[in-house]
């Protein structure tokens, strides 16, 4: 009797056991599964808020469908303290990669181009064969530090259409100072234009100064247009003639999640043949994106 109120004993035990074992390996199924549903659920969230989020910064115009507006306030400083008046552009329609633009003044006039009045770094000349190389390293001190900054000289070489045009080509060059530093990485801080040179195809050179620099002010100053404020970049473009007088001064307050690139222009200009000094602004009202 004893031998078998052991067996029993042992029998029960090991089939405890094996419950045990059965709703331990249970428990783990569960656990990876709900794991398995976190981890899927986490990622579906991830994703929706990747494709909820905000257009990226450097959208403008090239990340804009048709349809999209940008209203603008122009104001003339000028003796007769003319009012602003408004300006209303829209993107109508892509051809062949070229973007044409639907202009409305406040009187209701209309009128068809390709400029969207947009701001963006200075580009070559268009259709032209660039090469780049570096001079060096430099620093540029912006809101209070030091950026580590690549110069690298830039030439641009582009050629007349037709091939009896007197000119074989013209040759453009400039440097920009392109930050280094991990926050900054890829962006150009300075531009300076060094002339340019054309070449005729009797041998003849003929060579023009530069005329213009473009110098990031700041990374961050708030603009507040309209109710809304923007944090902006500002951007100071200075342009002289080619014996070195002062031509021109724009200062752009810039902010690419709008589809001009831009918030805020003041521009203060020379007339070389009479010395008069103008100042313009424009502010911008409203924009939708498409």
């Amino acid at each position: 009797m004893a031998d078998a109120h052991e067996m029993e004993v042992a029998r029960r035990l090991a089939e405890s056991r094996a419950r045990s074992r059965a709703r331990r390996r249970h428990e783990r199924s569960l656990c990876r599964s709900a794991c398995a549903r976190w981890i899927v659920t986490a990622c579906v969230l991830g994703a929706g808020s990747l494709v909820l989020s905000p257009r990226p910064a450097h959208a403008a115009w090239a990340q804009a469908a048709p349809g999209s507006w940008v209203v603008v306030e122009h104001r003339d400083h000028a003796l007769d303290e003319r009012g602003p008046a408004r300006f209303t552009t829209t993107l109508v329609r892509r051809e062949g990669g070229v973007d044409w633009f639907e202009h409305r003044d406040g009187s209701g006039a209309l009128w068809l181009d390709t400029d969207g009045g947009a701001e963006a770094d200075p580009a070559p000349p268009a259709r032209a064969d660039v090469k780049e190389r570096l001079l060096g390293t430099d620093v540029v001190r912006l809101d209070g530090r030091n950026v580590r900054c690549r110069v690298m000289l830039f030439e641009a070489t582009s050629r007349p259409f037709m091939s009896a045009h007197p000119a074989r080509e013209w040759v453009t060059r400039g440097k920009r100072w392109v930050a280094t530093d991990s926050a900054l990485a890829g962006r150009v801080l300075r531009w300076t234009d060094l002339g340019t040179e054309t070449r005729y195809r009797d041998g003849r050179i003929e060579r023009a100064p530069g005329r213009w620099t473009v110098n990031v002010k700041t990374l961050h100053e708030r603009v507040r247009v309209r109710g809304r404020s923007y944090d902006c970049w500002v951007v100071v473009r200075k342009e002289h003639t080619e014996t070195g007088e002062f031509l021109r001064r724009t200062i752009v307050w810039r902010y690419e999640g709008t589809p001009s690139g831009w918030v805020q222009r003041f521009t203060e200009a020379r007339d070389p043949r009479t010395g008069a000094m103008s100042r313009s602004e424009q502010k911008l009202v409203d924009f939708r994106y498409e």
